[in-house]
């Protein structure tokens, strides 16, 4: 199945874009990681396919999951979960350190291959830029329900019979902590600024309101988050409002689960 689907996608771009060039770029996640760490040159079951496709149509491609793990096997201890989180975020999405073994990879093929005597200028250096989408919950310091600037771009306002606990991690990362309500009768006010905010949480159900609008019933039924929640918004402040209804089971609101869910983290996009 993953031949056949990514076949059409290359075949509808080929068709639509006779010239256009097309680099497969095969990442790792830490599962995968973990099975491989042996045999870095090795491809992973899903970019295993992808790669029979790839050679079908002549395409060149960039093994940077492999060039990561082998530079995680050089670490002193070699594959260990210390070393793995290094370079990666989560189980799968790179830190800073992650993403320059990702750019050399391929930056060290358009200088030797495409551009011939022409050296890319190119940073050596690790730069620990402000990551632009806002807070991720106790990742790096504390979290207290109190009136807590997360960072420039928001801030939680005010909670109602809302606590935290810092000791959680999120699964496949190492995410710290999230809130969670105490009461049926809870709320967070959360003001931020730009143009929508995305949800780190289950697969639970609250009532919000934006900017002090109409409030509305929402669902997020997905736990592999961030889930995309409200976008398209003006570059201002805004102000939401949530409060936690309970779990979804069998497609049904359970009110009395209400203590049992919980919100890792806000994410504000449209930051400049």
């Amino acid at each position: 199945m993953v031949t056949l689907y990514y076949e059409s996608m290359v075949r509808r771009i080929r068709e639509a874009y006779p010239d256009c060039e097309i680099f497969p770029v095969y990442t790792i996640d830490n599962a995968r990681a973990q099975a491989l760490k042996n045999t870095p040159t090795v491809l992973s079951d899903c970019a295993a396919a992808q790669e029979r496709v790839a050679e079908k149509y002549d395409l060149t491609s960039f093994n940077v999951g492999g060039a990561l793990l082998d530079t995680i096997n050089k670490e002193e201890g070699g594959f260990t979960s210390a070393n793995w989180y290094k370079y990666v975020y989560d189980s799968v999405h790179p830190e800073n350190e992650g993403y320059k073994v990702y750019a050399d990879l391929i930056i060290k093929y358009l200088d030797e291959y495409l551009c011939g005597d022409i050296t890319s200028t190119y940073a050596d250096e690790v730069v620990d830029y402000e990551t632009p989408i806002g807070y991720v919950v106790s990742k790096t310091k504390t979290f207290d329900p109190q009136l807590v600037v997360l960072n420039k771009y928001s801030a939680v306002e005010s909670f109602k019979n809302i606590s935290v606990n810092n000791s959680s991690v999120y699964t496949g990362s190492t995410m710290k902590g999230y809130m969670y309500p105490t009461s049926a009768d809870n709320e967070i006010v959360f003001k931020f600024t730009g143009t929508g905010v995305d949800l780190v949480m289950g697969n639970f159900a609250f009532e919000y309101s934006l900017d002090d609008g109409e409030t509305k019933a929402y669902a997020v039924n997905d736990g592999n988050a961030p889930k995309r929640f409200i976008g398209g918004l003006e570059p201002t402040e805004h102000t939401l409002k949530i409060k936690f209804l309970g779990k979804i089971v069998n497609g049904v609101v359970d009110t009395s689960t209400v203590t049992e869910t919980s919100l890792r983290a806000f994410l504000v996009e449209g930051i400049k």
